[in-house]
């Protein structure tokens, strides 16, 4: 089909109130950079490494098409359908795709950087080595989309959902996932060096290979998340959620957890030299064989339950109901006769 058939076809149907019906055509040879062609239907067409520069997407029903290595850049899909659509090797930089449905398409080594893809819905799409740097999916549903090896350096996802999500090997450096959730993702070998991800939900993820340096965890929802033997030294985890977290052996030195809530964790063998502890809820810890300090001890919240480093137990704090009080001071004599015992230990 040529152009100028094309833009007459969208003309006469408008005018006649209609939506222009282009399903299942082939156009890969058609010029249509520039073409307006905003609310058409082309659901199934192919148009597979065809020039879409500054074409208008806007509301576009573009479901099942073929747009692998078409080049959409200046394109404005605003809002477009492209659901199960074949976008591998597109170029999209830097484009409007605000509000668009992208569920199930293949965005596979599409070129994404820099784009607009606040509140898009991409559930169980394929973003394999995908390049999304610098690019915004904030509010973006992510719900179990594949995104191994995807770059999202610098990249701002807050309140993002990516539950299920496969990260495995992708590049989130520098990315700002503040609020956003991740339960049950998989973040193998992941990098979130200096990574925003303050009160984002990681409950239950296991973090054991996933490259953490310099990120940010303040407010973090961790419980029962899996950090046996992580590098954490001088992380912000200020008021995050460890409680049954699993931190054996982790490497806490210098660490802020003040106010954290580390109730029920595994720190058996951490090493929390000079930690910050201010506040932090230990009860029932695991802090046998840990590296920490009565000092450092005495400004936690309460140490109800706990296992202290020389496997003492650490008496339980109740009122006189007999109910935890979490609020309690430690036993200031319990922690003399421990750092006691802990300071004539062999070495």
């Amino acid at each position: 089909m040529e152009r100028e058939e094309v833009i007459k076809l969208i003309k006469s149907a408008r005018y006649e109130g209609e939506i222009p019906d282009l399903r299942r055509g082939d156009l890969r040879q058609t010029d249509l950079r520039h073409v307006d062609l905003r609310g058409a239907n082309l659901a199934g067409v192919n148009l597979a490494g065809t020039d879409l520069v500054g074409v208008n997407l806007r509301r576009t029903n573009l479901s099942g098409a073929n747009l692998s290595q078409a080049n959409l850049v200046g394109a404005h899909p605003h809002g477009a359908n492209f659901s199960e659509a074949n976008l591998s090797g597109a170029n999209l930089t830097g484009d409007r795709l605000e509000t668009a449905d992208l569920r199930r398409a293949n965005l596979s080594q599409a070129s994404l950087s820099q784009s607009r893809l606040r509140s898009a819905k991409l559930t169980e799409a394929t973003l394999h080595e995908t390049n999304l740097q610098e690019s915004d999916l904030s509010a973006a549903n992510l719900g179990q989309a594949d995104l191994r090896r995807a770059n999202l350096r610098a990249a701002r996802l807050v309140e993002a959902d990516l539950h299920l999500a496969n990260l495995q090997e992708a590049n989130l450096s520098q990315a700002n996932l503040s609020r956003s959730r991740l339960t049950g993702a998989n973040l193998t070998t992941t990098d979130l060096r200096e990574a925003n991800l303050s009160q984002a939900d990681l409950r239950q993820v296991d973090l054991r290979k996933t490259y953490l340096p310099g990120i940010i965890l303040e407010a973090a929802l961790l419980s029962e998340a899996d950090l046996q033997g992580v590098d954490l030294r001088g992380i912000n985890l200020q008021r995050a959620d460890l409680s049954r977290a699993n931190l054996y052996k982790a490497h806490l030195e210098g660490a802020d957890l003040r106010g954290a809530n580390l109730s029920g964790a595994n720190l058996a063998g951490a090493d929390l030299s000079q930690a910050e502890l201010s506040g932090a809820n230990l009860s029932e810890a695991d802090l046998r064989e840990a590296t920490v300090t009565a000092d450092q001890l005495e400004l936690a919240k309460t140490l109800s339950g706990t296992m202290m480093p020389d496997g003492t137990k650490h008496p339980v704090e109740s009122n006189q109901r007999g109910q935890s009080r979490a609020n309690r001071k430690p036993d200031m004599s319990r922690l003399a006769a421990v750092a006691a015992r802990l300071r004539n230990k062999p070495e």
